[in-house]
C-alpha cells in the first residue's frame, strides 16, 4: 500500500481528516518563522485526538531531540525516522513530480512525490504504485469546517 504524508498540518480538522485515511504520517511545521508554524503544545492537543499515524516535524535540525513526542524529522526534503541506527542516513526523501526520474536509485530510501500547488496527475501516480504521496493540509474554511472534496477524489483513487 502506498505511504502518505500529511504536511503543514496546522488544525484538527486537517489532522483528523488524514487520520481517517490511515495516513501514515503527520508533519507539523515548529519553524516559528514558518506560515505553518504550530506550537508544541497544539501539536500535543492534536494528536490526543488523532491516532494510528507517526509524527514528523519540520524545521528543526534533523537530530532534534527536545520537542514533544515524534518520530522522526522532515530536514531539506529528507525523512530521518528515529528507528533508524544510522541517525545521519535519511530514511526518504520527499521530491516533487518534476524532479522524479524512474533511474533514481532508491536504496533503501522511500520516496515520496509533492505535486505541491499543483493537480494531482493521477496517471503519473498508477504508474507509479511503488512511490510515496504527501498530500497538505491548509487554513480551515471556518473553525472546524474545511471541503475536502479534492482530496476525496484522490481519496478513493488511493484507496478504491
Amino acid at each position: 500500500m502506498r505511504k502518505l504524508i500529511a504536511r503543514t498540518i496546522t488544525n484538527l480538522t486537517d489532522a483528523r481528516y488524514f487520520a481517517a485515511w490511515y495516513i501514515d504520517y503527520i508533519s507539523y511545521t515548529v519553524d516559528p518563522n514558518s506560515e505553518y508554524f504550530i506550537s508544541n503544545e497544539k501539536i500535543q492537543e492534536i494528536n490526543s485526538w488523532v491516532e494510528g499515524h507517526k509524527t514528523l516535524l519540520e524545521g528543526v535540525d534533523k537530530t532534534v531531540g527536545s520537542l514533544p513526542a515524534h518520530h522522526g524529522v522532515i530536514h531539506n526534503n529528507a525523512i530521518y525516522l528515529k528507528s533508524q541506527n544510522q541517525s545521519n542516513r535519511a530514511s526518504g526523501i520527499i521530491l516533487h513530480k518534476n524532479e522524479y526520474s524512474d533511474n533514481l536509485v532508491h536504496e533503501d530510501n522511500m520516496i515520496f512525490i509533492d505535486f505541491l500547488d499543483q493537480a494531482f496527475d493521477l496517471d503519473f501516480l498508477a504508474q507509479h504504485p511503488d512511490l510515496g504521496l504527501v498530500v497538505r493540509g491548509g487554513s480551515e474554511e471556518k473553525v472546524g469546517f474545511k471541503s475536502f472534496d479534492e482530496l476525496d477524489k484522490l481519496y478513493t483513487f488511493l484507496i478504491p
